[in-house]
């Protein structure tokens, strides 16, 4: 069965609402991570105990507003319509298993930590009720979509880097052999032309 071709939608505009949704997202963390350091400071001023959880919260946001960040730069935006492109021609059976593989993907990725949190704070501090181990639980679940979420983009961006220094390396490679080709015919068309010129220029017996 031979592939479908489908049309790629305009990259500029995606690539606009995706710039338009990092602005939004990063001065939404930072706005949080804001409040979050005004909640902390008298605290660390007056010498109080400053909650653990506080503080995991503060680093998880502070990685979140990184990676937005990156996602920002030229390398990841780079990456982001190559992945688009590549799912624009992809056929309506590709796309639905893709959407089901990430649904699922996600849904492991998000039930399987924190239940697995959960269980080790009922195992820490027994007796306590659900709300309460899910309490001791998020911080450290939030830290650990916050590192995977930055690893994804940054993986992202470098395998764009790296797949773009590739296809340079692979054209100037092209180029350099283009040149040596080029130059051999004409060495060639000029030694053929002498040799053309010399024999008429020879006398005839």
């Amino acid at each position: 069965m031979e592939p479908v071709n489908f049309s790629v939608g305009p990259a500029a505009a995606d690539l606009r609402t995706l710039r338009l949704s990092s602005y939004f997202l990063a001065a939404a963390i930072a706005f949080n991570l804001l409040l979050r350091f005004l909640f902390v400071l008298p605290r660390l001023l007056s010498g109080s105990p400053i909650a653990f959880g506080e503080i995991v919260f503060m680093i998880a946001f502070s990685i979140f507003l990184f990676a937005v960040l990156c996602s920002l730069t030229p390398r990841y935006q780079r990456a982001y319509v190559q992945r688009r492109n590549g799912w624009y021609r992809k056929t309506p059976a590709e796309r639905f298993r893709a959407v089901w593989l990430a649904v699922l993907g996600a849904l492991s990725l998000s039930v399987v930590p924190i239940l697995a949190l959960i269980y080790v704070e009922a195992e820490i501090s027994p007796g306590e009720d659900f709300g309460t181990y899910f309490q001791g639980a998020a911080p450290i679940y939030l830290l650990i979509i916050a590192v995977f979420t930055a690893a994804a983009i940054m993986w992202a961006s470098h395998k764009a880097h790296e797949g773009r220094r590739s296809e340079g390396a692979i054209s100037s490679g092209e180029t350099r052999r283009v040149k040596a080709v080029s130059e051999d015919l004409r060495r060639d068309h000029l030694l053929a032309t002498f040799r053309m010129r010399f024999h008429i220029m020879a006398p005839t017996k």
